[in-house]
């Protein structure tokens, strides 16, 4: 990964089509880890400018919000989905190493971190967006080319 960003302007992660579909096949967090790791390279090289993940639409959004039609389906078909749940990761890591996001939103997440309402807070302040953009994309597959429907 190290070599492929070195000089890179633009990273761009559409992997989304060759992960495994298969919830037993998933390997657990697979992209959060990844774009963790793709973060701190890109941390790292002053020449980045953007960051391009493609999500999908049943995913959140960095300010955690799902659009209604995406959430029923979501909560319909698709609960328990460990690659839904590993998108719905990586927007809020997104949002957080971009200061969009608190760390941890609640008390309770705070508390089982092993930090303090006051230390999570000074660690929110000094944290340092990256110098680089970010663009999600949340392709959908009422938006997939084909053939036009005969009404």
């Amino acid at each position: 990964l190290e070599t492929l960003i070195k000089g890179s302007s633009y990273v761009v992660l559409m992997i989304n089509d060759l992960l495994p579909r298969k919830t037993s096949e998933y390997p657990a967090h697979f992209l959060t880890r990844l774009v963790g790791k793709l973060y701190a390279l890109m941390k790292r090289e002053e020449c980045v400018q953007v960051f391009l993940f493609q999500s999908t639409s049943l995913a959140a959004n960095v300010s955690g919000e799902t659009p209604v039609f995406s959430n029923v389906v979501k909560k319909t078909t698709r609960r328990g989905d460990p690659l839904i749940h590993d998108l719905d990761a990586v927007m809020k890591k997104i949002a957080i190493e971009h200061c969009l996001r608190p760390a941890s939103s609640s008390k309770k997440d705070k508390i089982q971190a092993g930090g303090s309402d006051k230390s999570a807070q000074e660690s929110q302040q000094t944290t340092v967006p990256p110098q680089f953009a970010f663009l999600v994309t949340r392709p959908t597959i009422l938006l997939q080319n084909g053939p036009g429907c005969k009404r």
